[in-house]
């Protein structure tokens, strides 16, 4: 049997105003997240990785990258009730990958402003219920 699934989805509350911009309509045009992303990308900066800026994802999120020993490492932050990140890995992780998992997970864990911080794979993550259940989750991504 191969490695097991990688735990590459990580959820977390935020104590962070929402920053969400609508239309004069009340429809969302910029989604919510861009402070959030950028509290993590900082955060990984500080780490001594090489992070993209945020973009918009799409209608309902932000995305970065983290640039590692020439690997890249694409994550998607989205509000799913509690936050969600989920990162881009192979089934089977690369030294690369690996070293973004823990340093997010360094990054959520030292920044006062995030708690709640549990890891689960994409299977666990799309199981049904809540993801965030303590019993589905992990402390963290190993």
């Amino acid at each position: 049997m191969g490695e097991p699934a990688p735990r590459n989805h990580v959820t977390f509350e935020a104590n962070l105003p929402d920053d969400s911009e609508e239309d004069d309509r009340g429809n969302v045009t910029v989604p919510a997240g861009r402070s959030i992303a950028s509290v993590l990308v900082r955060a990984l900066e500080s780490q001594g990785l090489d992070c993209s800026a945020p973009e918009q994802h799409s209608h309902y999120g932000w995305s970065f990258e983290i640039r590692i020993n020439g690997s890249r490492v694409w994550c998607v932050l989205q509000y799913a009730e509690p936050w969600l990140l989920m990162v881009r890995t192979h089934s089977s992780l690369t030294e690369p990958e690996r070293t973004a998992l823990r340093s997010i997970h360094d990054a959520l864990k030292g920044e006062a402003l995030f708690s709640e911080v549990l890891w689960l794979t994409e299977k666990e993550y799309d199981a049904p219920g809540d993801a965030a259940d303590a019993k589905r989750g992990h402390p963290s991504p190993d």
